[in-house]
C-alpha cells in the first residue's frame, strides 16, 4: 500500500469515529433535557436507587435486621412512604428552581440577587431532604422495642458516619 491509500483510511476511519461521537452527545443530549425525564425516573425507577442509594439498601435492610413483627412492618412502610412522598416534592423543586437558574443566567443582564434568592430556595429544599430524613429515623426509633431501638441506634450511626455525604474533613499537618 501507498502511504495514500494508508492515509485515507486513517482518515475515514476518524471521520466515522467523531460521527459516533457526536451522535452519542446529541443522544445524551436530548435524553438529559427531556421535560419529562424527572418525572420519569421519579417513578420508573425504584426509591432505593434514586435517592441516597447506600442510605436506602441499609434502611431497607432495618427492617430484617430488627426483625420487625407484621405491625411494626407495617408502620415502617408508611413511615417510608411518608419521607419517600416528602423528598419527591422538594426534588421536583430543586429541578424546576435549578432550571430557572439556568434560564435566568443565560439572560443578558441578569439580577445576581434574583438568582442568589433560587440558590436560597435550593437550600432550603435540601434542608427539608434532610430534616426529614432524621425525623424519619426518630419515627422508625418510635415503633422499635427496648432491644430494637439499641440495634437501630447502632445501624443509623454507622450509615451517618459511613455516609460519602459525611467525608472525613481533611487532616491539617
Amino acid at each position: 500500500m501507498d502511504i495514500f491509500k494508508q492515509n485515507k483510511i486513517l482518515i475515514s476511519l476518524v471521520v466515522i469515529l467523531v460521527i459516533i461521537n457526536l451522535l452519542s452527545i446529541i443522544g445524551i443530549w436530548i435524553l438529559k433535557f427531556d421535560k419529562l425525564s424527572l418525572q420519569k425516573q421519579l417513578y420508573s425507577i425504584p426509591f432505593k436507587q434514586y435517592h441516597f442509594p447506600n442510605e436506602i439498601d441499609r434502611l431497607d435492610g432495618i427492617a430484617i435486621e430488627l426483625k420487625f413483627s407484621g405491625e411494626q412492618k407495617e408502620k415502617y412502610k408508611e413511615i417510608r412512604n411518608k419521607y419517600h412522598n416528602n423528598i419527591i416534592t422538594h426534588i421536583g423543586r430543586i429541578h424546576e428552581v435549578k432550571k430557572q437558574i439556568i434560564s435566568k443566567t443565560l439572560e443578558s443582564g441578569f439580577d445576581i440577587e434574583e438568582i442568589q434568592n433560587l440558590f436560597e430556595e435550593i437550600g432550603i429544599h435540601q434542608a427539608e431532604i434532610e430534616k426529614n430524613l432524621y425525623l424519619q429515623y426518630v419515627e422508625i426509633k418510635s415503633i422499635c422495642n427496648y432491644e430494637q431501638s439499641k440495634i437501630f441506634e447502632k445501624i443509623i450511626n454507622e450509615i451517618i458516619n459511613n455516609s460519602p455525604q459525611n467525608p472525613d474533613p481533611p487532616k491539617i499537618d
